[in-house]
């Protein structure tokens, strides 16, 4: 029996994904969080700093919510 689940397959079926282009996005992606929905977010597309800053928020809300974060990539992070 194998109980192991790929992440890959996991986050298709039950992430919500978001590339931003602003931090004006910040509360709907938190939204979700509160609703205990998983969030894949691309910040390819903000600054450094916009990008630091929506980290930092989100990674606060997902503490909140007893959640974890996982790097996909430089750019990439999923929030559940």
């Amino acid at each position: 029996m194998n109980n192991v689940i790929d992440m890959a397959d996991w986050v298709h079926s039950h992430a919500y994904f978001i590339c931003p282009d602003s931090t004006d996005e910040i509360e709907r992606i938190a939204r979700r969080l509160i609703y205990e929905e998983s969030v894949c977010v691309d910040f390819s597309r903000l600054s450094d700093k916009a990008m630091m800053k929506m980290l930092y928020f989100l990674s606060g809300v997902t503490y909140a919510m007893n959640g974890s974060v996982i790097q996909v990539s430089p750019f990439k992070y999923v929030f559940c």
